[in-house]
C-alpha cells in the first residue's frame, strides 16, 4: 500500500460528515488521524449509516473540552501533531481556547485546517451551515439547475465529500511547504466556496447575459441535452464536433432525410435561440427508439451518450467495479450493524491501487484515550482519575 504521508499526525476535531471526510481522506493516505470528539460521541456517529465511512481507521479520543484539564489534553495533543483540523464554528474554536494563535503557540509547525460553513467574513460568518443551505441553495443549484418553472431538493452530503479532497489537497500542500521551510500555517475553505467554484461554467455565462434557469425544451445547446426514448426512458447526449458527427447524428436518429439541411452549416447554429427548433426534432427521432436501441445508435458512432440511471445503478455498474470505485463493506455499528453494502472508494488510486484497499471501521467511542494518554505523557494513574472525573472516555 503506497501511503504517502506516513508519519503525520492529524487532530480531528471535523465534526457531521464535512469535516470528517477531510480526515478520512488523509488517514487513507497514510496519516494517523486522532478523532477528538464530545466525551459522549460526535455528531458523526448519528451517521450510523455511514459512520464507518466518513471515521475510517481513526482513532477515538474523547475530551470535554469546556474543562481546563480536557484543554491541556488537547494542547498535548497539538503539541504532538503535524495537523489541527476542525468545522467547527467560530465562536466555538474561541470560547474553547482552540484558535490558531493559541495552538501556534504551542506548536508553531502546526498546521491549522479550518472548514467552515460560509467562509471567515461576510454578514453570515456565524450562520449555520449545511450542504443542503450553504452548497446547493445559495449556491444557485436548486433553482437555476432544475428543470424551469420547478425548484428541487439536492442529495445531501454531496458539497461534504466534495470538500474533503479539496482540503485535503490545500493540507497536503501545506506539509510539502513545512518539509521545506520547517513553518506551519493557517488555511481554509468553507461549503459556499465550493459551491462558486464548482459552478465556474454556470456562473461566466451568467454573467456574460445567458438566463438561468433553463427549460429542456429550451437549453443551451441542443447536442447536450436529455432526451427521452419510446420506453419512457432518458438518455443524455453531449457532442460538440460539430463537423464530425452532426450528420451521423441525424442518420442515426433515422433522420437522413436532414442531412445537408441549410438550417444547421456549424455548432453555433445547435445553441442558445437556435437550439430549441433543433431539440424539438431530436426529441420527436428519440420518441421512436427505445433508450437501449438509442444508446447504441449513438455509441457506433462515437458520440458520448448514456443511459439516465439512478444512484441505486451504480452500486452494480461493471464499469465501477472493475475499477474498484466500490467495495464491499460489512457495517460494524448502527442500526444496519452485520449488513453487507458497497461503499465508495476514494476517488485516488497510487501505482494503481485505490487507496480505500485498506478500509477499517470508524472507532468505537474512547477505543485509544489510554494509549493516546500515555503517548503524550500521562501516567495511568493521571488518566484514570480523567475518566473518573469524566474529562475523557475511555473505552471499557
Amino acid at each position: 500500500m503506497f501511503k504517502t504521508l506516513e508519519g503525520v499526525r492529524v487532530i480531528d476535531f471535523g465534526m457531521a460528515a464535512a469535516g470528517p471526510v477531510v480526515g478520512k481522506i488523509l488517514r487513507e493516505y497514510g496519516a494517523e488521524v486522532i478523532m477528538v470528539e464530545p466525551v459522549n460521541g460526535t455528531s458523526t456517529r448519528w451517521m450510523d449509516r455511514s459512520y464507518d465511512y466518513w471515521a475510517n481507521g481513526k482513532k477515538s479520543v474523547p475530551v470535554n473540552i469546556k474543562t481546563p484539564e480536557g484543554r491541556e489534553i488537547v494542547y498535548r495533543l497539538v503539541k504532538s501533531a503535524d495537523v489541527f483540523l476542525s468545522n467547527y464554528r467560530e465562536k466555538a474554536l474561541i470560547n474553547n481556547e482552540l484558535t490558531y494563535e493559541k495552538l501556534k503557540a504551542i506548536n508553531p509547525g502546526i498546521i491549522y485546517a479550518r472548514m467552515y460553513g460560509w467562509g471567515p467574513k461576510g454578514p453570515l460568518k456565524d450562520s449555520p451551515a449545511y450542504d443542503i443551505t450553504a452548497f446547493w441553495a445559495r449556491g444557485g443549484y436548486l433553482r437555476d439547475m432544475a428543470e424551469k418553472g420547478t425548484i428541487c431538493v439536492g442529495p445531501q452530503g454531496v458539497a461534504d465529500a466534495s470538500m474533503g479532497p479539496t482540503l485535503a489537497s490545500g493540507i497536503c500542500a501545506a506539509l510539502y511547504h513545512k518539509l521545506k521551510t520547517g513553518e506551519g500555517c493557517e488555511l481554509d475553505t468553507s461549503i459556499y466556496a465550493q459551491a462558486i467554484f464548482l459552478n465556474v461554467f454556470q456562473s461566466v455565462n451568467a454573467q456574460l447575459g445567458e438566463e438561468y434557469p433553463k427549460t429542456r425544451t429550451q437549453p443551451r445547446e441542443a447536442l447536450v441535452n436529455t432526451y427521452q426514448c419510446k420506453d419512457g426512458k432518458w438518455v443524455i447526449m453531449f457532442d460538440n464536433q460539430f463537423d464530425r458527427h452532426f450528420w451521423k447524428i441525424l442518420e442515426a436518429l433515422g433522420r437522413p432525410d436532414l442531412v445537408g439541411d441549410p438550417r444547421w452549416t456549424n455548432i453555433e447554429d445547435t445553441k442558445l435561440d437556435k437550439a430549441p427548433e433543433l431539440t424539438a426534432i431530436l426529441d420527436e427521432a428519440f420518441g421512436k427508439l427505445t433508450q437501449e436501441e438509442a444508446v447504441k445508435a449513438l455509441s457506433d458512432i462515437d458520440v458520448a451518450v448514456e443511459p439516465c440511471t439512478g444512484v441505486i445503478d451504480t452500486v452494480e455498474d461493471p464499469q465501477a467495479l472493475e475499477n474498484r470505485y466500490l467495495f464491499d463493506w460489512t457495517l460494524s455499528s448502527g442500526l444496519a450493524e452485520g449488513k453487507t453494502i458497497k461503499m465508495p472508494a476514494s476517488p485516488v488510486s497510487f501505482n494503481g491501487e485505490n487507496c480505500s484497499t485498506d478500509f477499517q471501521r470508524g472507532p468505537r467511542l474512547g477505543e485509544h484515550t489510554v494509549e493516546q494518554l500515555k503517548l503524550v505523557g500521562y501516567s495511568d494513574a493521571e488518566i484514570q482519575d480523567l475518566i473518573d472525573r469524566k474529562i475523557v472516555t475511555a473505552e471499557g
